[in-house]
């Protein structure tokens, strides 16, 4: 089942970081607080994400909104701040499930 066109966003409020998916080095989806979920793409490739242990986001204020930036912590990264990349994102777009005929 795939997506209808995505409604651009400027906020989201109630999300998970522990359930998302990797599109590719440009987008995740993150899933939200009432099963629906959001693309997230990043202003450049984000080659981290491909052997990605965690993320989280990091925020300016309570909401996750674009321009924000996830910090992704690798397998096998020793840094002082735990994470071994910091990916800007671009927008956020709200995904909603296609209805199958």
């Amino acid at each position: 089942m795939g997506y209808t066109d995505h409604a651009r966003v400027t906020r989201v409020t109630d999300y998970r970081t522990h359930s998302w998916r990797y599109i590719n080095d440009k987008a995740i989806v993150l899933n939200t607080h009432d099963s629906d979920s959001c693309m997230v793409p990043f202003n450049a490739p984000c080659r981290a994400l491909s052997e990605v242990q965690a993320i989280v986001a990091q925020k300016l204020g309570s909401a996750l909104t674009p321009h924000d930036k996830f910090l992704v912590r690798t397998y096998g990264t020793l840094t002082t701040t735990g994470y071994s990349a910091s990916c800007l994102t671009d927008n956020i777009y709200e995904l909603k499930q296609a209805v199958k005929k």
